[in-house]
Order: C-alpha cells, then sequence, then structure tokens
C-alpha cells in the first residue's frame, strides 16, 4: 500500500495572502497530497533579520486562512522553540512528530528560494533525504547555481508540463521539481507596506485575515 504524501509549505506569512493560500491548495489537488502544512517559522536564516509580527498572530492569521479547508492545517513546530529555523531541523522534526518517512514529505517553496537554495545548511543533504516542489514566479529566473541542479535532473524543471503529469513526476522519483502554478502575484512585503499606508488590500488577503489585521491593527496605519 502507498504510504500518504504530506506537503509542508514554510514561511513566516507576515501576513499570509492569497497566493500561500492558493499554493497549498493547488499542491494538495495535483501533486495527490494526502494533507498539506503551512509550517510558520520563527526566524528564518536566510532572511534579513528584520523581526517579524509576533508568531502568536501569523499562527491565528493562517489558522484563518485555513478555515474552509480541511486538509490545509496551520503546523507551529517551529513556533514552539523559537530562534532560527533550518529546513534540515525542522523535516527531521516534523518526520519524527508524525511518524512519517522522509519520502513522504513533499516541501513546497517559491522560486525564489530556489536562487538560494545553495545557502541552506546541508542542502545537497536535504536533496537526498526529500522531495521539494519549487513554484516559480512569472518571469523568474534561476540563477547559475540552480540551473547547475537543473542540468543534473536533482531538481527537474516542469514548468511547460500539464498539472495532470505532476503527481507522477513526484512518484517517480527521487528528483525535485521545480513548477509553474500561475499563481497571482502578491508580496507580504508589499501587503505591509500596503496595510500601513491604508491602502484597499481586498483580493490579496483572505477576508478573515484582513478583519483580524484590521481589528488588532497589527502593521500600523490607523
Amino acid at each position: 500500500m502507498t504510504k500518504p504524501r504530506i506537503g509542508i509549505l514554510g514561511g513566516t506569512f507576515d501576513p499570509i495572502h492569497n497566493a500561500h493560500a492558493a499554493m497549498a491548495v493547488t499542491a494538495l489537488t495535483w501533486l495527490d497530497l494526502a494533507q498539506v502544512y503551512l509550517l510558520v517559522t520563527d526566524t528564518p536564516p536566510h532572511k534579513p533579520k528584520a523581526k517579524p509580527t509576533s508568531g502568536y498572530h501569523r499562527y491565528a492569521m493562517v489558522t484563518l486562512a485555513l478555515q474552509d479547508q480541511p486538509r490545509v492545517l496551520p503546523c507551529s513546530l517551529e513556533l514552539e522553540d523559537g530562534g532560527d529555523s533550518y529546513t534540515i531541523h525542522t523535516l527531521a522534526r516534523f518526520a519524527r512528530a508524525f511518524g512519517l518517512d522522509d519520502r513522504q514529505l513533499v516541501f513546497l517553496a517559491g522560486g525564489d528560494s530556489l536562487r538560494d537554495f545553495y545557502r541552506w545548511r546541508k542542502w545537497e543533504q536535504l536533496l537526498k533525504r526529500y522531495q521539494f516542489v519549487f513554484v516559480a514566479r512569472n518571469g523568474m529566473e534561476p540563477g547559475a547555481a540552480a540551473r547547475e541542479l537543473l542540468a543534473d535532473r536533482r531538481i527537474v524543471d516542469a514548468r511547460r508540463s500539464d498539472r495532470t503529469v505532476w503527481a507522477e513526476l513526484l512518484r517517480q522519483g527521487p528528483a525535485s521539481l521545480l513548477l509553474d502554478m500561475e499563481l497571482p502575484d502578491i508580496s507580504s512585503t508589499r501587503l505591509r507596506d500596503m496595510l500601513r499606508s491604508q491602502q484597499d488590500c481586498t483580493g490579496l488577503l483572505p477576508a478573515a485575515v484582513q478583519d483580524y489585521i484590521h481589528k488588532l491593527n497589527l502593521y500600523g496605519g490607523k
């Protein structure tokens, strides 16, 4: 019997927006995943050390955004320990916590992460132990280091492939994938700026998340 595959989408989600939600739901459907967890990170070591919004609020926003998606779930595993969040440690902890094999885990990440993937802690070990799905933005250039991974097919460039073959490409493994899910181009950084300047964010955020932000004035602007 084939063991179920579990997707993990990590991020600060500061705030979570409609592109995050769309990525999770698309992956759930087209990658034939049993569940997708949105893993709320504490302090990503590869990003500037600007202090994110409280993990309590970011986790609450993720929960609100997913309330109508029973198979897309929030995960607080990284918030529980605090500090820098290294994927190599988190995936091992996740597998132990949920009693899963390494090959059951599919880590979802934006295409921008692929450009800097060689900077991730023990990135070669990550590719050997787990499968990754990198989701490209429109006009994204992978970069020289990523092109080498694509050339030797440790990461398969499936951006032009039909969605109906995505799950089969993962099952064939062990290579990871670069996909184009045609997601809306939304940036959390840009959203924070819009919220501070009281611009209309309708259609960019789940309505429940936007209400939560306004009620607590999380990003200023009032």
